[in-house]
């Protein structure tokens, strides 16, 4: 995976039309813009071709705009449109919309993503995404710490940690994608680890996330499931 300032110094052509930026800090719009303007010597003032926008819960309505613009050619001749969307989250009927442009971009188009979990995103959506990590953001130093204390944990302990996990989605001390964001950690890592040999435990994984990801899951009951099954 490339890092968001791998990404912002390499090369003079953008080689991806979809990328999904995870990042939690709060400028990086303004370094998409300045990656523009210094590599590609796109100014994005007074420019109709580039469009930003931050939304709090990227709607429906919002995603067929999107497409609509999509859909126009560029005002400059032989030129490119860049979309810039910051997203809090996203339904899942504007994420198959925007689906629908990805599967089918056209050669003028790139949409830079900024969410702050890969995990947000429905498999379909993400398979169309090039994802760029920042390898300093808080969730994934937070994930990989909470990921390796599990996995060096006895069987009780597991119980523990899943299940105090648990009781803070319940209390909405945090959102149930922190219980998605642990369960796709520890399948990362078990992916890094042995791919083979882990096989049958990633497959628990997948299962588990896929249920996980329905409207009113049994979070405490699924990541019991994990706990003691991987």
């Amino acid at each position: 995976m490339e890092t968001l300032n791998q990404l912002l110094v390499s090369g003079e052509q953008l080689a991806h039309h979809a990328y999904a930026l995870l990042l939690r800090g709060k400028d990086t719009s303004k370094k998409v813009l300045e990656f523009l303007k210094e590599k590609l010597g796109v100014e994005h003032r007074g420019n109709p071709d580039v469009f930003v926008e931050k939304y709090e819960l990227l709607t429906i309505d919002q995603a067929r705009a999107l497409k609509e613009m999509h859909a126009t050619r560029p005002f400059a001749e032989n030129g490119k449109k860049f979309f810039i969307i910051e997203a809090e989250d996203m339904t899942h009927e504007a994420q198959n919309a925007l689906l629908k442009i990805f599967e089918e971009p056209n050669d003028y188009a790139h949409f830079f993503i900024i969410i702050s979990s890969e995990q947000m995103l429905l498999p379909t959506l993400r398979s169309r995404l090039f994802i760029v990590h920042d390898t300093r953001s808080d969730l994934v130093l937070h994930r990989s710490d909470l990921v390796q204390n599990f996995l060096k944990s006895t069987l009780a302990q597991r119980i523990t940690i899943v299940d105090e996990l648990a009781a803070d989605i319940s209390d909405q001390k945090k959102p149930k994608s922190a219980a998605i964001e642990f369960v796709s950690g520890l399948s990362d890592y078990l992916k890094m680890e042995n791919l083979e040999i882990n096989a049958s435990k990633l497959a628990i994984l997948a299962e588990t996330e896929s249920y996980l990801r329905d409207r009113s899951p049994s979070v405490k009951q699924l990541l019991e499931y994990v706990a003691l099954s991987v």
